[in-house]
């Protein structure tokens, strides 16, 4: 657990960490759905969001799951984007980096440091890591710290397994597999100097073939991931403002109620100061997802935007009493409390939720 602290304190460092606790609660909760069906789970499940346009996600230590931006975006559907946490969560579950580090700790206790930080190094950025860990181990071949077919294998079957106890749905996994071998990427590049071997034709196949061995049944997705697949795209991604509003209307032109686009037309319009556009989209959203985190949150964004701040604390205090002091909610309010210059209100809601979110960067 506490190199799993150590690895969060020096990404957090060295890494354009996304500080967004919409998008942090909504990976949380993905997490949080499979590690009730998870076996071996030790610690509580904590995502790290990285702005960051590559396909990347990697697990660490003390439950740590690392996974960029551009992995958000480049998935089509949330069993894809599950299938991707599933394996890493197996990593971290069947202890196969621990395992690999404690059988090598006779041999090399002086150098365990030193290894531990080209590790974590590696994950940040594989090149320096790399260089980092030949210095570590010496005459030892690289090998001996890395993940080995068996543990990339295992994390496969198990993580398929996962994936449907869960209720997504376990083709998602060689679907993403193979998405990524056409771009010509591994697996999880940010394990890049921990693998042995690339993303092989025979693993995606038999990704596919343990995936029919499993009854069709209903399989859930939440609307979320539409909605946070667009905020990716609109905030924390090199597309201009402007291409993802007319790629919105594009949509929409075909699917009138499509919600990830009416959500990124949204978005997007509030970031051209286009806020009849922005209002008309959150408005027609407000229907079926008015209590959602997503709407919820971008409609206080709205309300500040044209100083409504009355309409945006009547909805937050709405939201908390009704659905409990959610750190969404809180932050929120605080927010626009001090956007409309009730600094003494802002001090006292902080105050009095400071005990439970302290540990949360936004809310420090």
């Amino acid at each position: 657990k506490e190199m799993g602290e150590l690895f969060v304190t020096v990404a957090k460092s060295q890494l354009p960490v996304i500080y967004d606790p919409v998008l942090e609660q909504y990976v949380s909760s993905l997490l949080s759905r499979m590690s009730s069906k998870a076996v071996g789970v030790r610690y509580p499940f904590e995502p790290i969001i990285v702005e960051d346009h590559t396909i990347n996600a990697a697990a660490f230590f003390g439950g740590k799951i690392m996974l960029n931006s551009g992995l958000i975006v480049a998935t089509d559907n949330e069993s894809q984007l599950a299938s991707v946490l599933a394996h890493e969560m197996t990593h971290v579950t069947q202890r196969h980096l621990a395992r690999s580090m404690e059988a090598r700790q006779d041999a090399m206790v002086t150098g365990m440091a030193g290894i531990l930080g080209s590790i974590i190094l590696g994950i940040i950025n594989p090149a320096v890591g790399m260089a980092g860990v030949s210095a570590s181990i010496g005459g030892m071949e690289q090998s001996n710290i890395n993940y080995t077919r068996a543990n990339e294998y295992e994390a496969d079957r198990l993580g398929i397994d996962l994936l449907y106890n869960s209720g997504f749905n376990p083709h998602a996994m060689a679907d993403m597999m193979r998405k990524l071998q056409n771009r010509g990427e591994d697996f999880n590049p940010a394990f890049e100097m921990l693998l042995t071997h690339p993303l092989s034709s025979k693993r995606v196949a038999e990704a596919e073939n343990r995936a029919r061995f499993y009854k069709t049944k209903a399989y859930y997705e939440s609307v979320d991931f539409k909605f946070a697949k667009s905020r990716v795209e609109v905030r924390f991604s090199n597309i201009s403002a402007k291409f993802n509003q007319e790629s919105a209307r594009r949509i929409l032109d075909h699917s009138p109620n499509d919600c990830g686009a009416l959500y990124k037309l949204a978005l997007a319009s509030m970031d051209l100061g286009d806020y009849d556009t922005a209002q008309k989209s959150l408005d027609s959203l407000k229907k079926d997802y008015g209590r959602n985190l997503f709407i919820v949150d971008t409609l206080t964004d709205l309300y500040v935007a044209r100083h409504e701040y009355d309409k945006a604390v009547s909805m937050l205090k709405d939201m908390i009493k009704s659905k409990g002091e959610q750190e969404v909610f809180v932050v929120n309010l605080a927010n626009v409390y001090i956007e409309s210059k009730q600094y003494q209100k802002a001090e006292q809601l902080l105050k009095k939720f400071r005990s439970y979110y302290i540990h949360h960067p936004n809310f420090s």
